[in-house]
């Protein structure tokens, strides 16, 4: 892991790494799978909920990258979210 966070650091343009450790999110939760095997509704719900969350902060980091935003969820000290941890490395 100290590796990982050097070379976080050593990114010249600035970084993030962005932890979200609620239950029933993994890393397949990027994907449609959460949705496509859910077996009752509360599992679909799961599923959209995780994908949700994981698409707002994919859309905060590409509207600071691409359009510039100052205030988006990444520029937040804290987040209101209990199990999500935004770090940011330079810049």
């Amino acid at each position: 892991m100290a590796g990982y966070e050097e070379e976080l650091r050593s990114c010249t343009g600035g970084s993030y790494r962005i932890a979200i450790n609620i239950p029933g999110i993994s890393h397949y939760s990027f994907t449609d799978w959460p949705l496509l095997e859910a077996k009752n509704k509360e599992d679909f719900e799961k599923g959209a909920k995780a994908i949700e969350l994981l698409e707002e902060y994919v859309i905060a980091f590409f509207d600071k990258e691409l359009k510039y935003a100052q205030d988006t969820i990444l520029d937040k000290r804290a987040t209101t979210l209990a199990g999500v941890a935004v770090m940011k490395y330079g810049r």
